[in-house]
């Protein structure tokens, strides 16, 4: 789900007669339909609305999305200024479960960071023991170094396929349900993703990765009928 976000600041300030500067949107050079270089997209024109209203042109941050957008664009605003506002968030971002109202007084407003760490999607597919695809099965994931971390419910598909929504950069553990105990799979979110991050194909690390052993009872030789 797409969001959008108005800084009240700069809407405040320009409401009330202060130098017009340029109105300046960290975007996705190649994320047509909802931004491109060429301003085609719809973000495009909700930001040409926006600075409309307030007096002045758009001026573009360009960062793609897959590539530590929010640490580039917004993160960095708050230290270097470089953007005032952007109008879609990357796929897999979290807001966090709260909600503000807020009211800015005359000639001010206010500077509101929201979200959380865990803004991270992983994607990838879970093998067997035997190398083939898990699949249809209902697991789990659970921060590694945390006694008691964020626990994240994840599905396979009929390929195996697995989408984890709502992680953070840092060791996780994926655990499946098995014949021979619940699988377990190891995985690394590098620090710095957000949005997106492709897992790739897994096997089980630990539990899970052997059959159990089929032991056959012996003829009694000395049996009678």
């Amino acid at each position: 789900m797409r969001w959008f976000v108005g800084v009240l600041s700069l809407l405040a300030t320009c409401a009330f007669g202060a130098d017009v500067k340029p109105f300046r949107v960290c975007a996705d050079p190649e994320n047509f339909p909802f931004s491109n270089q060429k301003q085609e997209g719809f973000e495009n024109k909700i930001a040409e609305v926006i600075a409309k209203d307030l007096g002045g042109q758009v001026s573009y941050i360009w960062w793609g999305q897959r590539r530590g957008f929010i640490r580039n664009t917004m993160n960095a605003t708050l230290q270097e200024g470089r953007c005032d506002v952007m109008i879609g968030a990357p796929a897999g971002y979290d807001l966090g479960s709260a909600a503000f109202d807020m009211k800015a007084p005359y000639k001010a407003g206010y500077n509101l960071k929201a979200g959380s760490a865990y803004t991270v999607t992983a994607m990838g597919t879970l093998l067997d023991a035997e190398g083939q695809p898990l699949p249809l099965l209902a697991g789990e994931a659970r921060e590694a170094d945390k006694e008691n971390g964020r626990k994240v419910e994840l599905f396979t598909n009929r390929a195996g396929r697995f989408g984890a929504q709502g992680l953070a950069p840092g060791k996780w553990i994926i655990e499946m349900p098995a014949e021979a105990g619940p699988a377990r799979y190891a995985i690394e979110i590098p620090a710095g993703v957000t949005g997106l991050h492709d897992a790739g194909t897994l096997k089980p690390s630990s539990a899970g990765q052997q059959k159990p052993p089929v032991i056959e009872a012996e003829a009694d030789d000395n049996a009678t009928n």
